[in-house]
């Protein structure tokens, strides 16, 4: 972290970042804070570090619509109406054949995709970025409750939902409509080439 910077200031500053540039490669290194890709920086000095992995987790599978977490496309964004970070992330919510392998033997067997795989979009908040809460949302249905983080599930005539992008749209005067998603949106049983699938 940039010396002198808060959390909440430290991830404000780097939710500003642009997308790498279309001709970086996986091999070329960029400084966090790169003009290149980094419209504007403050009060901050540009200097090579090094990344180290956390020691544990921020996001754990605990949940039984949780059964797996496999690219989770985390979206978080810091609201700065109510200082909170917010996250919604797409784990499988369903898939017997990690719900039926105790987790500590889930290593050991290769994961092949079951036919009833289901991918949904769910929600967290953390007020510092580290210790995320699951809030129950009342929302969508799993297993007969809604005392769950699921925002959006499957729909069996419009397909899965994954890799969700929110953005907050403070000059939405409607409060219903403030927040705004992207995201994809496919049937496994419909052929690609199907309008539904789009």
């Amino acid at each position: 972290m940039v010396s002198g910077w808060t959390r909440r200031e430290f991830f404000t500053a780097i939710a500003g970042c642009a997308a790498l540039p279309a001709a970086a490669s996986a091999e070329e290194k960029y400084l966090l804070l790169d003009t290149r890709i980094l419209e504007r920086a403050r009060g901050a000095r540009l200097t090579l570090g090094t990344v180290h992995k956390h020691p544990e987790p921020l996001f754990v599978e605990d949940k039984p619509w949780e059964p797996r977490f496999d690219n989770l496309y985390a979206n978080v964004l810091y609201d700065e109406e109510e200082e909170l970070y917010k996250c919604w992330y797409s784990p499988f919510i369903v898939d017997s054949v990690t719900s039926n392998t105790p987790r500590e033997k889930r290593a050991e067997v290769k994961w092949h995709g079951g036919a009833d795989l289901e991918l949904g979009i769910c929600y967290a908040t953390s007020k510092d970025g580290i210790v995320w809460q699951k809030p129950e949302l009342g929302l969508v249905k799993f297993q007969g409750s809604r005392r769950n983080n699921i925002v959006l599930r499957a729909d069996p005539e419009l397909g899965e939902v994954h890799g969700a992008g929110i953005a907050k749209d403070t000059r939405e005067l409607d409060g219903s409509r403030r927040y705004k998603m992207l995201f994809n949106r496919f049937n496994r049983h419909l052929p690609r080439s199907d309008p539904r699938c789009r």
